[in-house]
């Protein structure tokens, strides 16, 4: 089973995924550089060789996963994410604003069924980013950090 991990963070996630499955079969993603390669240090560390890409989550997906999980929430589930699912495979996500979780198993003709679950809220998970901009910390002053254009 081939498990693609979507939204890096700490590397939680995927260690706990490498242990389970062996890291030959973890590939996790995250649009954020700076997560990907601390995720990878501390992967490195603890003796866990998963593939860890940078890459935007809404976009075409690096290979074919048996699981796609994501950390993130989406306004709607990403062609791409099915695209890269193999017949049989399961993807779980948030739908953003809703707190509703999706598990949807994909059918041989390229679609998917699936459950719908009430979450713990109106956002379980935060929602996937295209960009590697992160909000200001909490302890920088606000003269640090310039507001992207819109």
């Amino acid at each position: 089973m081939r498990l693609l991990d979507l939204a890096t963070g700490s590397g939680y996630s995927a260690a706990l995924a490498c242990h389970r499955l062996g890291d030959d079969r973890v590939t996790t993603l995250n649009v954020d550089l700076h997560l990907t390669q601390a995720a990878a240090e501390r992967l490195d560390r603890l003796g866990w060789h998963s593939t860890v890409v940078t890459t935007d989550a809404t976009k075409e997906l690096p290979g074919t996963f048996d699981r796609i999980v994501s950390m993130v929430s989406v306004p709607r589930i990403p062609r791409q994410w099915l695209t890269a699912l193999e017949p049989e495979g399961r993807l779980v996500t948030t739908i953003a604003g809703t707190g509703l979780i999706i598990t949807a198993d994909k059918n041989h003709d390229g679609g998917a069924t699936g459950r719908v679950a009430n979450g713990t809220g109106p956002r379980s998970w935060p929602p996937a980013r295209a960009t590697t901009a992160r909000p200001p910390s909490a302890t920088s002053s606000p003269s640090q950090h310039k507001t992207p254009d819109r």
